[in-house]
């Protein structure tokens, strides 16, 4: 291509990305589920290294943001259209800045899809984040990945039991005038308070260190809902019990989703 239109190029580029983060001050950096890790015969738990810059295994991504990324896994938009701007803002970039460009626009436009399906909170000294993904060709069927991190500087926690309440349709969907129509059922499933640890394991976790484990649901009645709860915890220097909140995280079918609340829409539209 010539230098002019690369030049144009990249100033629709650039254009993109600022209509992009209009939505977000700032981006949590969220990596996919692997859903070879889920419903295998493999381990469905792992402890991991707690590093938010894991997550940036695209390599485009990783040269643009790299330097910005906070300590809790997130990128202030400003900071993000900045580093985009000195990339790929130039009066005539190459055409690799222009493949980067358009690399670098899809995966922002993946991270800001998932976070409506990522949530992170934090009860004391225990961080929990929930991320959750839809199963493809599955019939509303969905996994989610869940990692506890312990932010104490000395001394151990244990994860001793669980709390899961799955919520689906419902008013909160926003569909529920068509489930009839459509064959949708709401309600919740959940397990019992103090059901025992999760995937069978009751983990320990020392200083700064993570657990990761992997689950999710049998075919629901609905093609969308949400996942939260809590963790008991135990303080093993003391014996202090206490709860750490699950974040409350959306799920959903994205293809039935869409085309359902378009004919909501259109319902609306029509009164």
């Amino acid at each position: 291509m010539t230098g002019p239109a690369n030049a144009r190029i990249a100033r629709a580029l650039y254009g993109s990305f600022v209509q992009a983060l209009r939505s977000t001050d700032r981006l949590r950096l969220v990596d996919p589920i692997s859903l070879e890790s889920w419903n295998t015969s493999l381990r469905p738990y792992r402890f991991v290294a707690h590093d938010p810059a894991q997550v940036l295994t695209n390599v485009t991504y990783d040269s643009v943001v790299g330097g910005q990324v906070q300590a809790d896994g997130t990128v202030m938009s400003s900071d993000l259209l900045a580093a985009i701007r000195r990339e790929f803002r130039a009066a005539q970039p190459d055409d690799n800045a222009i493949e980067r460009g358009f690399a670098c626009l899809r995966l922002l436009n993946e991270m800001l899809r998932k976070q409506t399906h990522q949530g992170s909170c934090r009860t004391r000294d225990v961080q929990v984040e929930m991320t959750t993904s839809y199963i493809p060709g599955s019939r509303y069927q969905f996994a989610y990945r869940a990692r506890i991190r312990s932010l104490k500087e000395e001394g151990q926690l244990q994860l001793s039991s669980r709390h899961v309440v799955i919520h689906f349709g419902g008013a909160r969907s926003g569909l529920a005038a068509l489930e009839g129509r459509h064959g949708l059922q709401s309600g919740m499933i959940e397990t019992p308070p103090d059901a025992p640890g999760v995937v069978g394991q009751q983990p320990v976790l020392g200083p700064g260190q993570t657990f990761e484990y992997f689950s999710g649901t049998s075919t629901l009645p609905h093609c969308c809902g949400t996942v939260g709860g809590s963790y008991g915890m135990v303080d093993l220097s003391s014996g202090e019990r206490f709860s750490a909140d699950i974040p409350t995280v959306a799920f959903e079918d994205p293809a039935t989703v869409e085309k359902l609340r378009a004919e909501v829409a259109a319902l609306d539209a029509a009164r």
